[in-house]
């Protein structure tokens, strides 16, 4: 295992910011960051949930250095249900999604026109990401450290293909005030372009994709930073997903 995963590791368990792949690695491409996340996935030993997109936005990814979204690992231990309580140490942010339940494995290239045939059933969500990173944040490092991959909460299932998920309204309340709100569309064109971006990104960089995978799609609407309160994500017609963070 080498020094950085060893770092890695280590801040996991002792709550300190990540290193920097950027400045510590002799070759910070997109290519070895993604090499490297996947064995910071391996070492962690978690059972895997599914995958998240992040930096779907522009002005995210110029921000971040960056010229195309990023992707990361959704583990297991993230996974949390409408009324839990989050901890989130050392802070995070909060963001509106929908997320795409697998109805089989899948090992070939998708197009959005057919990605909807692909998928068993959908739900509204929202993460808790926690990017956890040192100095000047950079994609690279993001995607280094597995794209701050936290906690993801399950809301409302339901069928993408009997609906037009692209004109879903999201909304995040924060003590009953509304912090942002935003258009499923509005995500990389559309939901099913974003899938179908996500997925065959997946395959590119090496990882499996089997049925009951869960995959967010990015975020809805803008980012909040996760304040201890009381917050409802609402999407329209669709349910709300209340949550406390700690």
């Amino acid at each position: 295992m080498n020094n950085f995963i060893e770092a890695c590791l280590e801040s996991l368990q002792t709550g300190d910011p990540y290193p920097s792949f950027s400045e510590g690695s002799s070759d910070p491409t997109v290519a070895n960051a993604y090499a490297t996340q996947q064995l910071f996935v391996a070492a962690q030993a978690r059972p895997i949930a599914g995958y998240k997109a992040a930096l779907t936005a522009a002005p995210a990814q110029q921000a971040m250095g960056i010229a195309a979204p990023v992707l990361g690992v959704l583990f297991e231990q993230g996974r949390s249900r409408p009324l839990d309580h989050v901890a989130v140490p050392g802070g995070g942010v909060l963001e509106t999604e929908l997320g795409f339940t697998l109805a089989q494995d899948i090992t070939s290239p998708v197009t959005p026109a057919s990605v909807l045939d692909r998928v068993d059933c959908c739900h509204t969500m929202v993460e808790v990401a926690k990017p956890n990173l040192s100095g000047k944040p950079s994609g690279i490092d993001l995607i280094a450290t597995n794209s701050a991959s936290y906690h993801f909460i399950e809301g409302t299932e339901f069928a993408p293909q009997t609906i037009e998920i692209d004109d879903l309204q999201a909304e995040l309340t924060y003590e009953g005030e509304t912090v942002f709100t935003g258009r499923c569309g509005d995500v990389m064109g559309g939901q099913r372009d974003a899938l179908a971006w996500l997925i065959n990104t997946l395959l590119s960089v090496g990882y499996t994709l089997t049925a009951g995978q869960i995959l967010m799609t990015g975020s809805v609407g803008g980012v909040a930073p996760s304040k201890p309160g009381q917050y409802q994500g609402l999407f329209s017609g669709l349910g709300e997903i209340g949550f406390t963070i700690v």
